[in-house]
């Protein structure tokens, strides 16, 4: 009874789900001991001192050793009876700072914060916003558990767009700290360098943080293959306009800053595209197991076994297997936000992020959805041009499901939906009352704060019945066609006696973009914090911080009419697949009334969740 399991006692459906996780993964692992050895690890963004960080195998779950950095910037960490790939993660304490070579001094660096780097055997490595880019990178392409070969194909891509004066991106670099008189023309100096010239390019990012900002954008920016200021078509908002002149001048303004010894534009880029980024995994025009054109099991147009949205080993956005929405990473406390308790419980105890504006409000953060075969031309069930309900047209935009009365103080909406587990045999009634109260600060951002009341009721397991109060806060942007979900804070009552009180958030804010048309997708990445507060029979659990690196990569299919119990409504389709910390959670599926903004539907995994009703500011809804 995993699914009444993770309902009721979350902070322990954790950790035996991680453990399950971990013991499969595992066997992936290389098998082949070997006598321990000693590396060493230099993260760079500039001098980085006093962060953890751990070393995994190739599946990117399994501990191999850990250790701190110091105040010198350097760690040596001894690694047991392993060979093969392995997954470097440094992760920001409270007394973690690093020097910001375009600020000039020394920062602190978000608790939580992590940096990752891949290698294709045991060996000194750095950890700095190229490796990071390549770690994302082998997320993208779903490639764990590694192979060395795999690795130094992605670091390589890499190294080649942002570094071409360097050999390897795992070397080095010199640590600048603000007491450097000059850097020299050789490898490591070229590598501290380039990073300079990236935080260059961040340095007006208002999170006071330059280098971590350039990171995270380049690592948007980069999910279609180029630097182009798009995500697969998406205009994304950008620190430069046309990188390679841009971090041209860049090279140059850091190159005076730190009397580099030799030319600058030794270092230019060249070129702003991976090149064959989706070779062997599909692609533009084809490849190995998919492509926008088709491929051997997957593509846009079809292909043997499915196609965009489906498919048996992937399409563009697709798979057989699902998910649960949240995985044992993104925490269970967080549900389609991360867990448990503020969304997928969100059919147990907090409503698909607690309520309405919840819904795909903090519900889809964590990953809600949930799309399984077919294709955009067929596929073996419908696909997007079939299906049981009509199938997906291409005809209009996202933009007409996103509501902004969600965002509007004064706002009253009653959601009424039916949560079923077809596995397992629970069904779950949810009744989710939502005010939107008005402008808050929540974790120092301005943000829209609501308010749901949700009570969770089930016939054939009324242990799981619970009560909550969640707030969910939100904000606009991109002229009203983004929403914006800073976090979600759910504290519910289970009928058991458990307690669970959590504070969900998201840096940068999670994005769900509605100006989208059929078929366009876009990527983004985040940190999610989540910190958890339980008890059980008036005895305090010890409270859990658990700080994730999320991917979210999100399809709009089109338009589709689906029939549910409050009637038959035009609707939004969007799959999405979410990635926690590398390991990916499946893949969903959720559709949103036209005009109205509200989930219509969800899947996830052996999860399905319906409205029944749905009232907004005393008007009901009714569907055709």
């Amino acid at each position: 009874m995993k699914w009444i399991v993770k309902t009721l006692i979350p902070v322990v459906s954790a950790s035996v789900l991680v453990a399950c996780f971990e013991d499969e993964v595992s066997r992936n692992s290389s098998p082949n001991p070997t006598s321990s050895s000693t590396v060493t690890l230099s993260p760079s963004l500039g001098l980085v001192m006093n962060a953890d960080a751990q070393i995994f195998s190739n599946n990117g779950s399994t501990l191999l050793a850990s250790g701190t950095i110091g105040g010198d910037g350097l760690l040596d960490i001894t690694i047991e009876n392993y060979s093969g790939p392995i997954v470097a993660v440094l992760t920001a304490t409270a007394e973690t700072t690093y020097y910001d070579e375009a600020l000039g001094t020394f920062v602190s660096l978000p608790v939580g914060t992590k940096l990752h780097a891949i290698a294709d055997s045991v060996k000194a490595l750095a950890i700095t916003p190229l490796t990071e880019l390549a770690y994302q990178l082998a997320n993208r392409e779903i490639a764990f558990p590694l192979t060395s070969s795999k690795v130094l194909e992605l670091n390589n891509k890499i190294k080649a767009v942002l570094a071409p004066s360097i050999d390897n991106i795992l070397t080095a670099p010199l640590l600048l700290d603000g007491s450097n008189s000059s850097i020299p023309a050789t490898a490591s100096g070229n590598y501290a360098l380039i990073l300079a010239a990236l935080a260059e390019l961040g340095k007006d990012d208002v999170s006071g943080t330059p280098a971590l900002a350039i990171t995270r954008k380049l690592a948007e920016d980069l999910v279609d293959g180029k630097i182009d200021s798009k995500a697969n078509g998406i205009d994304i908002p950008t620190p430069y306009t046309d990188f390679i002149s841009d971090m041209s001048s860049a090279l140059s303004i850091a190159a005076n800053d730190y009397n580099y010894e030799g030319s600058a534009a030794d270092n230019n880029p060249t070129s702003t595209n991976l090149g064959a980024a989706d070779e062997g995994n599909g692609g533009d025009t084809g490849g190995d197991t998919g492509g926008d054109t088709g491929g051997d099991t997957g593509g846009d147009t079809g292909g043997d076994n499915g196609g965009d949205t489906g498919g048996d080993t992937g399409g563009d956005t697709g798979g057989d297997t699902g998910g649960d929405t949240g995985g044992d990473t993104g925490g269970d406390t967080g549900g389609d936000t991360g867990g448990d308790t503020g969304g997928d419980t969100g059919g147990d105890t907090g409503g698909d992020t607690g309520g309405d504006t919840g819904g795909d409000t903090g519900g889809d953060t964590g990953g809600d959805t949930g799309g399984d075969t077919g294709g955009d031309t067929g596929g073996d069930n419908g696909g997007d041009t079939g299906g049981d309900n009509g199938g997906v047209s291409s005809g209009g935009s996202a933009v007409a499901c996103l509501n902004p009365l969600t965002d509007k103080a004064g706002t009253h909406v009653e959601h009424v939906y039916n949560s079923t587990n077809a596995a397992q045999g629970a069904t779950v009634l949810t009744t989710a009352v939502t005010d939107v109260l008005g402008t808050a600060t929540f974790k120092g951002r301005q943000a829209t704060e609501s308010k749901s009341v949700v009570k969770a009721r089930s016939a054939t397991n009324p242990e799981i019945n619970s009560d909550s109060i969640t707030y969910t806060y939100t904000g606009l942007t991109d002229n009203n066609t983004t929403l914006l979900v800073y976090g979600v804070v759910p504290d519910a009552t289970t009928e058991s006696g458990v307690t669970v009180q959590a504070t969900i958030s998201q840096d940068p804010p999670k994005e769900d973009r509605f100006n989208l048309t059929a078929g366009q997708s876009y990527s983004h990445s985040y940190v999610q914090t989540t910190e958890t507060k339980s008890s059980f029979g008036g005895t305090q659990l010890p409270t859990q911080t658990i700080t994730t690196n999320v991917v979210d990569n999100r399809t709009y299919v089109g338009r589709e009419s689906i029939t549910v119990p409050a009637g038959t409504f035009e609707t939004c389709k969007f799959t999405q697949t979410t990635s926690f910390d590398g390991n990916n959670s499946g893949t969903s599926t959720t559709w949103i009334s036209v005009d109205h903004g509200f989930f219509v539907k969800s899947v996830a995994g052996d999860t399905e969740n319906v409205i029944v009703s749905l009232s907004i500011n005393g008007n009901k809804v009714i569907g055709n």
